[in-house]
């Protein structure tokens, strides 16, 4: 009975009243005024990288629109940002090669408990 007392009290002193008062000064929700978050020297003094390229060097396009019974259905202009730069051909080469290499079919044969050597006793 004691013993059952001495477990319940500390299961609710543990989870109960212990949380709220020794963790209550860790908030992370605000920063002291007089303290910095991360030190200068920590942070990283390098540039941000910049395109090789402009936005708005490529003209857009001008894409027609059907339904699955090939019905025109209007117009739609194509961000020429995104759809008329010129194509990365090592990016298409190393997908079509991930995609061969996915076709492929893992014929290696798996022995059966009755192929295995030895037995299964141990030593």
């Amino acid at each position: 009975m004691i013993l059952a007392l001495t477990f319940v009290l500390t299961t609710v002193f543990i989870f109960r009243i212990l949380p709220a008062s020794c963790f209550s000064g860790y908030s992370t929700l605000l920063a002291p005024a007089n303290e910095v978050l991360i030190p200068p020297e920590l942070l990283s003094s390098k540039t941000v990288w910049t395109p090789d390229r402009e936005l708005g060097q490529y003209e857009d396009l001008v894409a027609r629109v059907t339904n699955f019974h090939n019905e025109d259905k209007g117009f739609m202009v194509l961000d020429g940002d995104v759809f008329d730069v010129p194509i990365r051909k090592d990016i298409v080469h190393r997908v079509v090669r991930w995609q061969l290499a996915k076709r492929q079919q893992g014929t290696h044969p798996t022995k059966t408990i009755s192929e295995v050597s030895g037995t299964g006793k141990k030593p």
